[in-house]
């Protein structure tokens, strides 16, 4: 996997209000700090991105606020997280995308 990759695990459909909530192009994907994830919304919405374990326990939520029409790149900083993989989903407009990634301490 490169880098830059990330691999989504579920997409929802989007509707006519989101132009796209993605996760698919987080950079970097395997990380040490910090990764970040671009929005995309065609209008205002509120957004919360809440980080996962593996077992499928929330660990984190990294933000939760409104975000304007246009292109946002959201960072997430998982201090204090053992290394391993995470599942986040990016919550927008009433849909959902969930991607992984793999922190490295």
């Amino acid at each position: 996997m490169k880098s830059t990759d990330a691999t989504p695990i579920h997409t929802a459909l989007v509707s006519e209000k989101m132009k796209s909530v993605t996760g698919g192009q987080k950079f970097p994907s395997l990380f040490r700090g910090e990764t970040a994830t671009p929005v995309s919304l065609t209008e205002p919405c509120s957004v919360v991105i809440t980080v996962y374990d593996v077992a499928g326990s929330k660990v984190m939520t990294f933000t939760e606020r409104m975000m304007s029409t246009g292109e946002h790149l959201v960072w997430i900083t998982p201090e204090g997280f053992p290394s391993g993989s995470y599942g986040y989903a990016v919550n927008a407009g009433g849909h959902r995308i969930i991607c992984t990634m793999t922190f490295i301490e």
